[in-house]
């Protein structure tokens, strides 16, 4: 399993905010996202400012933001705005 870490024949690993191989993770609603965070510490009332997180050469939901700890659910390949409907958070245009 491979959290955050791009690999390089010639350089040593490196820690990335995103998959290696994937692009930037611009937050539009039609955005994949491939896992979903099941921990119960990390369900909170509101999404914190980043619940986007690279995760396994994807991308992973957790509404906490948080960076341990998660229960990670595959979610089929689902969109933002649906992985944000089953949360039940709002889904508004840009986020």
């Amino acid at each position: 399993m491979r959290i955050g870490y791009a690999l390089h024949a010639s350089a040593p690993p490196r820690w990335s905010d995103e998959p290696a191989g994937t692009p930037e993770f611009t937050g539009a609603v039609a955005s994949v996202i491939d896992y979903l965070c099941a921990s119960q510490e990390h369900q909170v009332p509101e999404d914190a400012a980043r619940p986007v997180i690279a995760y396994d050469g994807g991308w992973g939901y957790c509404p906490a933001g948080a960076t341990t700890g998660h229960d990670w659910r595959a979610t089929g390949g689902r969109t933002l705005a649906t992985v944000r409907e089953w949360m039940g958070r709002r889904v508004t245009v840009g986020t």
